[in-house]
C-alpha cells in the first residue's frame, strides 16, 4: 500500500513538473509571436543591412585590385620583348 502511495506522488510531481515545462515554452512562444514589431527587423531591412557590410568590405579589397591589376600592366610593359613593348605602348596610345 504504502509502495503505490509513494509511486502516485512521485507520478503527481513528475506530472506537474511537465505541465509547467509546457505553459512556460508555450508563454516564451507566445511571447516571441507577440513581441513589439518595433524591435524585430523586416528580412528586407535585414537583407540591406548585409547587403552594406559586404559592400563596405570589399571596396578596400577592390581598390587594391585595380592596384595591383594597374601594377601588373606596368610590369608586363617592362617586361615584355622590345616588340611586344612597343605593340603594348601603340595599343594603349
Amino acid at each position: 500500500m504504502t509502495a503505490v502511495l509513494i509511486i502516485a506522488i512521485v507520478m503527481t510531481f513528475s506530472l506537474i513538473i511537465a505541465k509547467l515545462g509546457m505553459d512556460h515554452d508555450a508563454r516564451m512562444k507566445l511571447g516571441r509571436m507577440n513581441a513589439n514589431p518595433e524591435n524585430s527587423l523586416k528580412v528586407s531591412e535585414l537583407q540591406e543591412m548585409i547587403r552594406s557590410a559586404v559592400e563596405e568590405a570589399q571596396q578596400p579589397l577592390e581598390e587594391r585590385l585595380a592596384l595591383l591589376e594597374e601594377r601588373m600592366e606596368r610590369q608586363e610593359k617592362l617586361l615584355a620583348p622590345p616588340a611586344k613593348r612597343l605593340e603594348l605602348e601603340e595599343g594603349n596610345a
